[in-house]
């Protein structure tokens, strides 16, 4: 985690919907993983690598083409980018950063880009690159709309681990018990 004082910035990431672009069985163990609230290390594609990324900062993965809206969330890792060959293969460079998905959701769950449009009405769409920073008022209504997505998911699929392991005060999931002494 960075030591700067700056607050923590929010992106997307593109993913068009392809094998190629994150292989299905991938794909599975990470919507398995977080869906068991762990976590899943791995690194994502970000355009051109604008705006300083820095660890803490926000990513969420928006598929594109078909089936479009936000699939996951994750937390950048690592300060900058890393510049590598790009996924195609196409002997392109392009960067890189380190990411942990705190979630990861299949098609079916998806956040859908209308829901998007309608509750980010300052943020101009289309997305046409990764690595867009999503500034605020957008940047926040997002982490707010995609964590009640989330949420409402984990309710309806009696899912408490979705999203991350419960935490006193973080969810609604926890039940007390209390014993009495006889």
């Amino acid at each position: 985690m960075t030591d700067s004082l700056e607050p923590s910035k929010s992106f997307f990431a593109l993913w068009d919907g392809s094998p190629e672009g994150l292989d299905p069985d991938e794909r599975q163990a990470m919507i398995d993983t977080t869906a068991d609230g762990r976590l899943y290390d791995s690194s994502w594609s970000f355009g051109r690598g604008y705006d300083s990324p820095l660890a803490g900062d926000r990513v969420f993965l928006l598929r594109t083409g078909n089936l479009r809206g936000v699939v996951a969330s994750a937390s950048i890792t690592k300060d900058g980018v890393v510049m590598d060959d790009h996924w195609t293969g196409t002997g392109k460079r392009t960067a890189y950063i380190d990411v942990t998905w705190d979630v990861m959701v299949g098609d079916d769950d998806r956040l859908t880009i209308e829901e998007l449009r309608q509750a980010l009405p300052e943020f101009k769409f289309p997305v046409l690159g990764s690595g867009r920073r999503i500034y605020d008022p957008s940047a926040a209504s997002l982490e707010d709309l995609w964590g009640e997505h989330v949420d409402d998911l984990g309710r309806r699929t009696r899912n408490p681990w979705l999203g991350g392991r419960p935490s006193p005060g973080n969810s609604g999931y926890l039940v007390e018990f209390h014993c009495s002494e006889t």
